[in-house]
């Protein structure tokens, strides 16, 4: 099952640069778009908040590690497809 992951975020935020390296480090696919740099989009999508997260049709904003572990995709955890390989 192939998840479709946008990350929102800008160069300084903090939690933004913290989940893109833990998903760089974890190998998980995710598209990164800073608010900044394509704003219109971002607006398009309803963003308001970074970090923000467009996990299929979750939307999550500043999500913690916890949350992030108890997203359900389908009949799966999210952590269990994407993490736990």
């Amino acid at each position: 099952m192939s998840v479709k992951i946008e990350l929102f975020g800008h160069s300084n935020c903090p939690a933004c640069k913290f989940l893109k390296d833990y998903f760089e480090k974890e190998n998980i696919l995710f598209d990164y778009v800073d608010i900044f740099d394509d704003p219109c989009y971002a607006n398009d999508c309803g963003i308001r908040s970074v970090p923000t997260l467009i996990i299929g049709e979750q939307v999550l904003v500043n999500p913690n590690m916890t949350t992030l572990k108890n997203i359900v995709v389908g009949d799966s955890l999210w952590m269990k497809i994407y993490i736990m390989k």
